[in-house]
């Protein structure tokens, strides 16, 4: 038991039980409406399980139905045939032109596709993930090990998955995050090549790192040590004199705060640092105590008088 987990979390590892209390706030009939809007034609059965998949579906149902998460949110018929001519060329059949009617709102069109892309590039369907187009999915595994599939799109496709015995016989403790996701990922790659690359509606892509190693302006040579001690050098002498101007102090000796950074004894605790920085170089005897060593200590504060 996980606690309280958000939507989020509970699509990319499966959670069922979070599908199952937010089934149950929302109510049966409101999940059934919504699933026939998507294009599920099936009979749905109004029960506490309905959202862990205890009613069958066709993998051209839900196929069809995560095509409108894909396409932005607009209705998707799925067909076969797109047209038919005869050898001279006349059209005999045509599918018609796609209909243009928006079935989920943009916004959450973008919370969809985020938390199911975060189920392929950390979650169950880690299998399917594409090395360069974004991609969104979800795994499916019914009880006994009976059924597995995958359902998965990009912004150029969609395709569904289903691996299984037709006399449904359990497999080998198969799951929708083994060999479904990894034959999607398959087909997916040979199927995008040359495609350009394009986010899922409602995300963006993310810029890749840079190819060349950021390099810095000044060359690193065999002196750098010796110039880097010579500095601490210079810094820690000036110190000693009373005359450091350390960059967070203002020209009146003070503090970021308005408030002056003394100790009793009148050295600063800048000072004093810088001391024990010169011990632990050997830039200075060591019979100091370690005691004294401030490093680390805040300031006190005193005002001035």
């Amino acid at each position: 038991y996980r606690g309280a987990v958000s939507l989020r979390s509970a699509l990319t590892h499966s959670i069922n039980t979070v599908a199952a209390r937010l089934q149950q706030a929302v109510g049966s009939a409101r999940v059934i409406e919504v699933a026939h809007r998507l294009g599920i034609k099936s009979k749905l059965q109004s029960s506490p399980s309905l959202a862990l998949g205890t009613s069958e579906v066709s993998l051209l149902e839900l196929t069809g139905a995560y095509g409108v998460l894909a396409n932005g949110g607009y209705k998707v018929r799925p067909h076969i045939i797109r047209r038919i001519k005869t050898a001279r060329g006349r059209v005999l059949y045509a599918q018609g032109a796609p209909a243009n009617e928006r079935l989920v709102a943009q916004q959450n069109i973008g919370a969809m596709n985020d938390m199911l892309n975060a189920a392929i590039t950390t979650g169950t369907g880690k299998r399917a993930a594409l090395a360069t187009h974004p991609a969104a999915g979800k795994t499916g595994t019914t009880q006994q090990f009976r059924d597995a599939w995958f359902i998965g799109y990009t912004a150029h496709y969609v395709a569904g998955v289903w691996v299984g015995n037709d006399s449904a016989r359990s497999m080998n403790r198969m799951t929708g995050g083994k060999l479904p996701a990894q034959i999607w990922r398959k087909i997916m790659r040979a199927a995008h090549k040359g495609k350009r690359v394009r986010p899922l509606t409602g995300t963006r892509v993310l810029p890749p790192p840079p190819r060349t190693p950021v390099m810095p302006k000044e060359r690193i040579g065999e002196d750098f040590i010796a110039r880097m001690v010579g500095d601490v050098k210079s810094l820690a002498s000036s110190a000693n004199a009373g005359t450091a101007k350390l960059p967070w102090q203002t020209k009146t000796g003070q503090s970021h705060s308005g408030e002056t950074m003394a100790s009793a004894n009148g050295s600063t605790w800048w000072a004093s640092s810088l001391r024990s920085i010169k011990n632990l170089l050997g830039l200075a005897p060591t019979s100091q105590p370690r005691s004294r060593m401030s490093l680390g200590k805040r300031p006190q504060q005193a005002s001035l008088q």
